[in-house]
């Protein structure tokens, strides 16, 4: 489930920030000069080959199923839905490549400071009254290795939710926890008096992530494309990951708070799922 920390979560850049190891690897990187905290999203970095066995075989569903689902869950939608879900989920893809690319070749001190000031948040932004950024911040992410962590996610665990919810659902959860767990982390460093500069998907992803493994918690996850693992045990997983981060006060770089933000809105939005059901029973 991918929901590591931004992991990855929300990636964090620090005025103060005590992590930039994310930076060091890179030999040429346009945040080098800034100290980051790479979040990562629902599965960590070490998860990144995780690959659902059952995927297709969900998508395979009859007529009758197909337009039950599509009643309970609200979405009258028409006959191209599934183009439509799939499309809106590359769409979310593009736009995060090439924020992150934007990144990539900020090679002027200016260019990165455009990028801190409209790719990036924290509590100066909002301060300075840039509540764009809480947005704007999702689509940003501090390495390559972050954003494609982020990727793999959206585009196994996001295919999937985008059929079953249709494309405008779809994106308004993936907005909105996006917004929300970069506010979450925003609070949390305030609570805490941290100074960091926050950005990446892995909040958004971890909503998808967790509303999956709560839709088919018996479906299995292939760790490494290897060892397969319920889906309901790797989220417990992931979620006691960041719950121990967060609790244990982790100076790994990592925004647990946000993961575990973006992991409850997935929550959340199931059961709301699971009410709207019961009205058309």
């Amino acid at each position: 489930m991918m929901l590591t920390a931004l992991r990855p979560s929300l990636a964090a850049r620090g005025l103060h920030a005590a992590h930039s190891a994310g930076v060091s690897r890179m030999a040429v990187n346009p945040l080098r000069h800034l100290h980051i905290r790479p979040s990562s999203m629902v599965m960590s970095s070490r998860v990144t080959h995780i690959t659902r066995r059952h995927a297709i075989a969900r998508h395979t569903i009859t007529s009758n199923k197909l337009q039950t689902q599509r009643r309970s869950f609200g979405g009258g939608y028409g006959n191209g839905v599934f183009d439509s879900a799939e499309r809106i989920v590359y769409v979310l893809i593009g736009a995060n490549i090439v924020v992150t690319m934007l990144w990539q070749t900020a090679d002027t001190p200016r260019k990165r400071a455009r990028m801190v000031t409209y790719f990036t948040t924290s509590s100066r932004h909002l301060e300075n009254g840039h509540y764009h950024t809480l947005l704007t911040s999702v689509f940003s992410h501090a390495d390559m290795g972050h954003l494609f962590t982020n990727m793999f996610g959206l585009f196994f665990f996001g295919r999937e939710i985008s059929y079953v919810l249709g494309p405008k659902r779809f994106l308004g959860l993936y907005l909105v926890s996006g917004v929300l767990s970069s506010w979450a982390a925003v609070e949390e460093q305030k609570r805490s008096y941290r100074m960091s500069l926050n950005l990446g998907a892995s909040g958004a992803v971890n909503s998808i992530t967790a509303l999956s493994i709560l839709l088919y918690p018996q479906s299995t996850l292939l760790i490494f494309g290897i060892v397969p693992i319920p889906a309901w045990i790797a989220g417990s997983l992931f979620i006691g990951r960041d719950l121990y981060g967060w609790l244990g006060g982790s100076h790994d770089g990592i925004g647990h708070f946000a993961h575990l933000s973006g992991a409850a809105c997935g929550g959340l939005y199931y059961a709301y799922l699971r009410r709207n059901i019961r009205r058309f029973r």
